[in-house]
């Protein structure tokens, strides 16, 4: 049932994140990657009168248009996987990158796991840390993410976990030079993938506040702030010098406020802005959907703790606090998007894998019955797995009869060589965003001649 959605090769039309990574990943193959700032390019090679787009973002002198709603990195990880691999350019080989994402996340959440939870006995440590794992590797949400989605959102996911490792790394290691170079090559990974780099920074300062004055914690936050900064202005340089200042201004601002809701129905994207009820709602599914599967065990453990042993002083890592507060300042920050895009609140996985370890640990330490516990852990998990992969199966992206009639479209568009596009009762809006990869030309709405 896993396996399919990664088997399946043909590109969905639905699948916008994969169709603007391939766009990005051949150009960078025809063209080479400095040829286009090592930025994530999604203009079609063709006469400059003809370099059009429906949706203008960032613009460079060529007429090239950019996608910079994330800074470059997962594009440029992904570029330099191919080719050095010899792989190639399609939704397979996107999917298959994501797995092994997946896979290495999941290992890292094991040991991130191991080195934040403290238990009398190693084989509670361990049973906690697998838990960690399979909860990670087996929610919808994360596994719908890494198979559709190897897009910025999923290898910021990554450089998070691999952040708060390295941490953990640098306090059991003495405070080593090595484990903090390896978190400040982490952070810098992380904000050069995604915006969430910056809202890790603010979460590690506030939860170290008390520590402030300790020297290894200086060094910590200090190195953060570093890895943080030079991916800030490295990302700023590179998209200034496509477009100078007013125009990224422009383009990132008007991204910002689309996906904030900060600012009214009427300026954010599909109107669900902080004042609308229905953003809420939306808001309290996607928590539904993320609890889903393995998320559900983790609240019973926790509702378990509060019932039961609400006596018993519970200790927790501030790795775990780290995680929940870095995707919550962030998904406050872009709140419409992440209320309104299934794959936002992945983001928050990390968070429930560490919980779930924690709370098995602590409550293993107490619970006089732990061989129950475990033996109810072990019959419970495999049955959320499966309400898992059903609720994958019900989510998965195909090409349907639509797709067929619009890969019969574009050939026609290829061969006529029409750019404007009549928008009809057949077609969405979006529906331009699959059809210009397919022709490989960049196609515009004819609004005006609209049925």
């Amino acid at each position: 049932m896993l396996s399919k959605p990664y088997r399946q090769s043909e590109l969905s039309r639905e699948n916008t994140a994969h169709i603007f990574m391939l766009t990005s990943l051949e150009l960078f193959q025809q063209d080479g990657i400095a040829h286009y700032h090592f930025a994530a390019v999604q203009t079609f090679q063709e006469a400059d009168s003809l370099k059009k787009h429906y949706y203008a973002r960032l613009v460079d002198a060529n007429n090239n248009n950019y996608y910079v709603s994330h800074p470059p990195l997962a594009f440029i990880a992904n570029h330099y996987i191919i080719k050095i691999l010899g792989l190639n350019i399609s939704d397979r080989t996107l999917k298959n990158i994501a797995f092994i994402l997946l896979l290495l996340g999941a290992l890292m959440i094991y040991f991130t796991a191991r080195l934040s939870t403290h238990s009398k006995t190693e084989v509670w440590s361990i049973f906690g840390a697998l838990v960690a794992m399979a909860v990670y590797a087996f929610n919808p949400v994360n596994l719908y993410a890494h198979i559709y989605h190897n897009f910025s959102e999923i290898w910021g996911q990554f450089f998070l976990i691999s952040s708060l490792l390295s941490m953990l790394m640098f306090f059991r290691s003495n405070n080593t030079r090595l484990s903090l170079i390896l978190f400040g090559i982490s952070v810098f990974a992380l904000t050069y993938t995604d915006w969430m780099g910056f809202t890790f920074l603010v979460a590690a300062a506030l939860l170290f506040i008390k520590d402030r004055r300790k020297k290894y914690i200086k060094r910590l936050i200090f190195t953060g702030f570093i890895g943080v900064l030079a991916a800030g202005v490295l990302t700023f340089w590179q998209y200034y010098s496509i477009g100078e200042f007013e125009a990224l201004y422009r383009a990132i601002g008007i991204r910002f406020v689309e996906r904030s809701g900060f600012f009214g129905q009427q300026y954010t994207d599909m109107g669900y802005s902080w004042f609308n009820s229905e953003t809420w709602l939306l808001f309290l599914m996607q928590i539904h959907n993320v609890l889903m599967g393995p998320g559900y065990i983790v609240i019973a453990l926790v509702l378990i703790k509060f019932i039961f042993f609400s006596k018993e002083k519970f200790s927790y890592g501030k790795s775990m606090w780290i995680a929940l507060l870095s995707a919550g300042l962030f998904a406050l920050a872009v709140f419409s998007a992440t209320a309104s895009h299934y794959i936002y609140m992945a983001r928050f996985t990390p968070f429930l894998a560490l919980l779930a370890a924690n709370i098995t640990v602590n409550t293993l330490e107490v619970i006089k019955h732990k061989k129950l516990l475990i033996s109810i852990l072990i019959v419970i998990l495999p049955i959320s797995l499966f309400l898992s992969m059903r609720e994958l199966k019900s989510r998965a992206i195909q090409p349907d009869n639509k797709q067929i009639m619009l890969d019969k479209m574009a050939k026609e568009i290829q061969e006529s060589g029409q750019h404007e596009l009549k928008l009809s009762s057949d077609l969405e809006e979006r529906d331009i965003i699959y059809l210009s990869y397919k022709a490989k030309m960049n196609l515009v709405w004819n609004k005006g001649d609209a049925d």
